[in-house]
């Protein structure tokens, strides 16, 4: 991969940078019998920018009995590369590789468990998680530019149900309850502040849907989306980033898809914010408001 930083206006303050990635991943899926089935994965990475780093996952899942609960759990270990503009910075914020410390990865850690149950067309399952997350990139002022030493940590609860009640229905809700902690930091700014939450992260998240097909060809669907409050940094109120609590708010989209008579064609359309909802995701960039859209599909094998 090659990219080129710096202003736009002038060529005098860029510089051209490469970075070089090989990669190996191996992964094996084990049936132990019609009840137990085990899954392991494995990926080594080699980067320019950083030394060799292994990353994988092991997750599993056991049917206790026929038609019995089913447990499931999942340990894994993750890595994000830096950008290039938080590894080189620009010629008045310096990036990573200026630092003593060098360009590391940041790494995340992951666990769940969780117990699935079905009762003919319905299907619970409810999960408890947790993240950790380390050497989290920060962004402390221009002058001092980027470092690495964000830890923090995220966990918490998953519910989702499932229902069949008919071949023409199908109903889906979920909620996530979850609390993050910010653990360590190297900077005295705003973004991390140890013992505070995460920005931008709602404790509670929430989605509905319903699917209804009167016949084969016909498809519509309605979902509502729900984010809880969170935290966010106002730049508005001060250069430094004041923390304020962004409010909650809920969507409604629709969609629906009809196949004609000749199937190689389908028509399909979507509406998103259906109410034309004022959010903000972020703290001063308003989100899009009600928006449309349809199109037509053609299917040709050769």
């Amino acid at each position: 991969v090659r990219t080129t930083i710096g202003t736009a206006s002038t060529t005098a303050t860029q510089t051209s940078r490469d970075r070089v990635n090989r990669g190996l991943f191996v992964q094996d899926i084990w049936e132990v019998n019609d009840r137990l089935h085990v899954t392991a994965s494995g990926r080594r990475d080699s980067n320019s920018d950083f030394s060799t780093e292994d990353t994988g996952q092991l997750a599993g899942a056991w049917q206790v009995v026929e038609s019995g609960p089913r447990l499931h759990s999942h340990i894994g270990r993750g890595i994000k590369v830096p950008t290039y503009g938080e590894i080189y910075g620009s010629t008045t914020s310096p990036g990573l590789a200026s630092k003593p410390d060098g360009v590391r990865v940041e790494q995340s850690r992951t666990f769940d468990a969780g117990l699935e149950q079905a009762w003919g067309p319905v299907r619970a399952d409810v999960t408890w998680f947790e993240h950790r997350y380390k050497d989290l990139v920060e962004f402390e002022s221009t002058a001092a530019g980027n470092s690495q030493g964000g830890n923090a940590v995220a966990r918490g609860w998953e519910f989702s149900v499932d229902a069949d009640p008919s071949k023409r229905w199908r109903l889906h809700a979920d909620l996530t309850v979850m609390d993050t902690n910010v653990l360590a930091t190297k900077t005295t700014g705003t973004a991390f502040v140890v013992g505070d939450e995460l920005l931008r992260r709602a404790r509670l998240q929430s989605n509905a849907s319903a699917t209804f097909r009167p016949t084969e060809d016909l498809s519509t669907r309605l979902g509502m989306r729900y984010i809880g409050s969170r935290v966010d940094r106002n730049f508005g109120v001060s250069s430094s980033g004041l923390r304020e609590r962004l409010g909650s708010y809920t969507l409604f989209d629709w969609a629906g898809s009809w196949t004609l008579p000749d199937p190689r064609w389908k028509l399909f359309t979507s509406a998103e914010n259906l109410l034309d909802r004022q959010y903000s995701e972020i703290i001063g960039f308003p989100s899009p408001g009600f928006n449309a859209m349809g199109g037509v599909e053609y299917l040709h094998a050769f």
